[in-house]
């Protein structure tokens, strides 16, 4: 009746290692669709996304790390900054890339608090 399409799944690491540069570039869901799409030839929709992202544990701005931790590591890059011209965004970035996702309201109050 309705023709049925095989979809090529990437292979699980290959598909956990793009994930998680995906998490770490900050990019949103639609972006990660379509790099995925255009990487690895695997389009899925957002309702798949996010159940990989769930099962593979992809770090989110939503879970962020306990607020004692994302404290530490907010100061330790703050430590690394002596005059203080880097801003919030920057900050996010760096531990984006050392996959701490630490939403922006939680770093502007101890950007604040700890200045």
């Amino acid at each position: 009746m309705f023709p049925t399409t095989i979809r090529a799944v990437p292979s699980e690491e290959d598909l956990i290692a793009a994930l998680q540069q995906y998490a770490r570039e900050c990019l949103p869901l639609q972006r990660r669709i379509q790099r995925l799409g255009a990487e690895l030839n695997y389009h899925i929709k957002s309702s798949k996304l996010k159940q990989l992202n769930a099962k593979y544990n992809i770090p989110t701005a939503r879970k962020p790390p306990p607020l004692p931790t994302s404290t530490t590591l907010i100061c330790g890059q703050m430590a690394n900054d002596p005059h203080r011209r880097r801003g919030p965004n920057a900050i996010k970035k760096q531990l984006a890339l050392e996959s701490f996702q630490i939403p922006r309201c939680v770093l502007t109050t101890a950007l604040s608090s700890h200045s």
